[in-house]
C-alpha cells in the first residue's frame, strides 16, 4: 500500500499532491485527475483521503472513518496485526463522535468555501445552519443528543425567511 499526499492548503485547481510530485499511482498532479480517471463524467466533491484500487482502477471509498474500518482487519492476516482500532464496546461513541465531525465538516464547508467577509456573510444570509432546540453543545460533551443534527443547513429567501 503506498501514500500519495496533497498539500494542506487548495490550490486553483483543488488538492495539490505534494510539493508538485505526482501522485504515486496515477502519475495525478491534482487529485481531481484521480476522481475523474475513476468516472471521467464525475462532477462532484473532491475530498480526502481516498483509498485507490489499483487492480480495478477505481475509488474504493473516500470517507476516513470507513476507511479506518476497512483496515482494521483487513490485513490481519497478512500482517499479524490483531489490534482493534473499533472496538466492539466503544463503537456507539465512535459513531457517536463521527456525526459530530460530520456536522462540524459541514459547517466549516460553508466557511471555507467563501472568498471573502462579503461572500461569507452573502452565504450566510442564503443558508444558516440551524440546531433544533433540544441541541446544545454542553449536552454533546455529555453524550446527549444527535450531533449530525447540527449539519442541518435551511437555505433562506432573501427576506431572511426560511424556505
Amino acid at each position: 500500500i503506498s501514500m500519495s499526499i496533497v498539500d494542506p492548503v487548495m490550490s486553483e485547481q483543488g488538492w495539490t499532491f505534494t510539493d508538485g510530485a505526482p501522485d504515486s499511482v496515477n502519475g495525478a498532479a491534482y487529485l481531481h485527475q484521480v476522481y475523474t480517471r475513476a468516472r471521467p463524467d464525475y462532477s462532484g466533491r473532491v475530498t480526502v483521503p481516498v483509498l485507490w484500487d489499483r487492480q480495478q482502477q477505481t475509488i474504493v471509498n473516500n470517507e476516513s472513518s470507513e476507511i479506518l474500518r476497512l483496515f482494521n482487519s483487513a490485513f490481519d492476516q497478512l500482517t499479524g496485526n490483531h489490534d482493534d482500532y473499533c472496538p466492539a464496546d466503544l463503537q456507539g461513541e465512535i459513531e457517536r463522535l463521527n456525526r459530530l465531525y460530520s456536522a462540524l465538516s459541514a459547517i466549516n464547508q460553508l466557511i471555507v468555501h467563501a472568498q471573502s467577509r462579503e461572500e461569507l456573510l452573502e452565504g450566510a444570509a442564503h443558508d444558516r445552519v440551524v440546531p433544533p432546540d433540544d441541541l446544545s453543545l454542553e449536552g454533546l460533551e455529555a453524550g446527549e443528543g444527535d450531533p449530525a443534527q447540527l449539519a442541518r443547513v435551511h437555505p433562506a429567501d432573501r427576506s431572511g425567511a426560511e424556505a
